[in-house]
């Protein structure tokens, strides 16, 4: 407990800020965490995808020190993913939280429809219903 007592104390102080915004506003936070992750990260992937592109035009004894690098680079991702989701943890279980409870207090949550949402919507099988540009869960 002792661990983890300064994030849930984190958690604890976001709670009124969480509970001031709206629905799609909740959306926001967690999609700006998944950019942090992507801009974070994304130099590494992007010399990874070059270097496997390359690996594939040179000589079998000489891939070897490119896959070493593939294989740092592929490190550093998990090193900062370990960084980054450890950074905003707080935010994240603070805006899940507060996702959970208005879904457990309301019948219905309406948030501004993603394609995943149309996509679901398209399916019939109940899970969102469409209205326009509102999704409804």
């Amino acid at each position: 407990m002792k661990a983890i007592r300064p994030i849930l104390n984190q958690v604890n102080a976001l709670r009124p800020d969480m509970a001031k915004l709206t629905n799609d506003q909740l959306r926001e936070n967690i999609d700006k965490v998944r950019a942090d992750l992507a801009a974070a990260t994304g130099p590494d992937q992007e010399a990874i995808d070059r270097l496997k592109a390359e690996v594939e035009t040179l000589p079998f004894d000489k891939r070897q020190p490119v896959w070493d690098e593939i294989d740092a680079h592929e490190k550093k991702i998990i090193d900062t993913l370990e960084d980054k989701l450890n950074e905003h943890l707080p935010i994240v279980f603070a805006t899940v939280r507060e996702t959970a409870a208005r879904f457990a207090g309301s019948e219905t949550v309406v948030v501004k429809a993603t394609q995943m949402e149309r996509e679901l919507g398209a399916t019939g099988l109940g899970l969102v219903s469409i209205d326009c540009e509102h999704a409804m869960w």
